[in-house]
């Protein structure tokens, strides 16, 4: 069990910082006369990524780092790594989309419309929560995203199927 209290405070301190914009950017956005436009749906939901990835990637690697975790005495720590993953997914596909979206909205209304306009929105934002979804899911191996408290940032590795326990690592 390696501690790194400097990179935990650090990271504890940059998501205190970061949460407070972001959780004023959600409220901004969940107003009515915003709310109504599709970009602005999807700005909010990629704002409510936002906040969960800043929890994740702050706050509890701040925690993991003070309390020198690792998946062997933290097991809830894989959890948090494949949502957190989830969730970056889900957030680079949304961004992906809202460009596009900013696309059709100035290059032709019509079909602005026709893809993006009203509930179409939703649909857009479910691909995107699908896009997070399949990382929860074990194609070729089990996924192994864990907190390394030894270089303070979270490692993605393949499990490959057949393996027995994770302390092979």
């Amino acid at each position: 069990m390696w501690r790194n209290t400097i990179i935990g405070y650090v990271y504890v301190a940059m998501g205190v910082v970061y949460v407070m914009p972001a959780l004023m950017c959600l409220s901004v956005l969940i107003g009515l006369p915003v709310i109504q436009n599709s970009s602005y749906k999807m700005l909010w939901f990629i704002s409510f990524l936002d906040v969960l990835n800043i929890t994740a990637c702050c706050f509890f690697a701040g925690f993991y780092s003070l309390t020198g975790a690792d998946y062997l005495n933290t097991p809830s720590m894989l959890t948090v790594g494949s949502i957190t993953l989830a969730c970056w997914v889900s957030y680079c596909a949304m961004n992906v989309i809202l460009g596009i979206d900013r696309v059709f909205c100035f290059c032709s209304a019509r079909w602005y419309r026709r893809m993006f306009s009203g509930v179409k929105a939703f649909v857009w934002i479910g691909l995107a929560v699908l896009a997070g979804v399949q990382m929860l899911m074990p194609f070729d191996g089990e996924q192994f995203y864990h907190y390394d408290s030894t270089i303070g940032g979270w490692r993605f590795e393949l499990k490959p199927r057949g393996n027995v326990s994770l302390t092979e690592f």
